[in-house]
């Protein structure tokens, strides 16, 4: 019988701040059900070398519920289960120790003070993780504008203050940043909020507009053609279009499945990881204070951007947009910014991927394609009909950011103005796709996934 000491690796301890957030629970979620099925495989097939026969743990007490032969207590029976037994404590024991420390609504330190850092410090000292995940953040970036301290505390002095520590015994750190470091050279699309492309409960959309605009649905299988003589002459492709829209502005949006990146007189292009930064609002800044503190530490760390995060909870996207959705019958959403929509789930599944090949330096970690806000929206409301759910939504419009600014403006009384945002910053995920070896979804079929899971 093989020595239980030889049958599994050493331990990793691993942290995770933020806990109670969005990204942290999505990450204790992962380890939850990575632990579950790891102990049964690993005991299965330990067991099955060591009795020398096919007989499962899982047949074992399945077989004493029901009364079997196993209950009688034969040599051959209770060899196996003494085996599963010892072996199953043996993986408690072996496994990977995840650690989670919540955020101050949840009883944990208050990681934008000092009193917190420290606390956190002698946390660290005590428990010595191998890894720490950073899901801690300060994220609401217009109020950003009005308490730049706590954004920079969390975002910039948090990741500093951790390496710190984890230098004491080489841990290995996993921080998040932001496309909104970003901001690509270039003042407007000149897109006009007076177009509308609305939504007309079947899940399909307008074809033209008075502007001559075209927008195609990720399901379109070519490429959208509008009249060249239209007002703006642009064309929007969706992902799975087979050629690229050239207009005569020389804006050349390519599909997914081509390398190249997208460039025209304006310099839009999707912006890779060694791309300029130049963030536009507090909440970037904050980020790319963090992300200079991590890479100038010279410690194993892993830095992950991504892009208009989402998950089932938290103040994001798409739970404000399912809501509306459900409430009212008319909805105006941003049309001129870009991006690419991140599940919580393919963060944290791509982001351990990296962990796991020892991936260290910088990535950008999103899906596949780009879209609008209102893209975004309309997708949305079009995976909620396919799912089932019955929504009150008749219409969605599109608004410049300039007007929703004017409308945050108006409903606040002058107080709490929306802050600046990049219109193009999306993000290009190329590196990640070369480190790993793998194709990845787009963010239609990544929402497709998240909505019908």
């Amino acid at each position: 019988m093989p020595k239980l000491d030889h049958i599994h690796t050493a331990p990793q301890k691993i942290l995770i701040l933020g806990a109670n957030g969005q990204l942290g629970q999505a990450f204790a979620r992962m380890f939850e059900a990575s632990t579950s099925s790891a102990q049964q495989d690993f005991v299965e097939d330990y067991v099955q070398a060591s009795v020398g026969h096919i007989q499962r743990c899982s047949d074992l007490a399945s077989a004493q519920d029901q009364g079997g032969p196993t209950a009688t207590g034969s040599d051959k029976y209770k060899q196996l289960e003494q085996v599963c037994i010892q072996t199953q404590n043996r993986y408690k024991r072996t496994s990977e120790s995840v650690l989670t420390l919540p955020g101050p609504s949840q009883g944990g330190p208050d990681l934008s003070t000092e009193h917190g850092l420290q606390a956190l410090e002698r946390y660290l000292l005590e428990h010595r993780p191998s890894i720490v995940i950073n899901a801690a953040a300060y994220t609401a970036v217009d109020h950003a504008e009005q308490e730049p301290e706590k954004a920079f505390q969390l975002n910039a002095i948090l990741p500093e203050r951790l390496l710190k520590i984890l230098a004491q015994w080489q841990g290995r750190l996993i921080h998040f940043s932001t496309d909104y470091v970003f901001n690509p050279n270039y003042e407007t699309l000149a897109i006009q909020a007076d177009k509308t492309i609305p939504y007309v409960g079947n899940g399909q959309l307008e074809p033209l507009t008075h502007n001559g605009l075209v927008k195609c649905g990720e399901d379109a299988f070519a490429e959208s053609i509008i009249d060249p003589m239209s007002t703006y002459g642009l064309s929007k492709c969706g992902e799975e279009a087979v050629a690229e829209s050239i207009n005569t502005h020389g804006l050349s949006e390519r599909s997914e499945d081509t390398v190249a990146k997208s460039m025209n007189t304006y310099g839009l292009r999707k912006c890779a990881e060694d791309a300029i930064t130049e963030p536009i609002n507090t909440y970037g800044l904050s980020k790319l204070a963090g992300e200079q503190a991590v890479l100038r530490s010279g410690l194993p760390v892993l830095l992950i951007r991504t892009s208009w995060l989402y998950s089932v909870s938290g103040h994001n996207f798409f739970n404000t947009m399912h809501r509306l959705m459900q409430q009212q019958t008319h909805i105006s959403v941003v049309d001129d910014q870009w991006g690419v929509p991140t599940s919580v789930d393919f963060l944290v599944r791509y982001t351990w991927q990296l962990q796991q090949q020892g991936a260290q330096g910088l990535f950008h970690v999103v899906p596949d394609g780009v879209c609008t806000w209102f893209e975004f929206a309309q997708a949305i409301a079009q995976e909620l009909s396919i799912a089932g759910e019955t929504l009150r939504l008749k219409e969605i419009l599109g608004q410049s950011y300039h007007q929703y600014q004017e409308s945050m403006v108006a409903k606040n009384q002058g107080q709490g103005a929306a802050a600046a945002r990049p219109a193009y910053a999306v993000l290009d995920n190329t590196k990640l796709k070369h480190t790993l070896n793998a194709a990845l979804p787009t963010w239609r079929e990544s929402l497709h996934a998240f909505i019908h899971a």
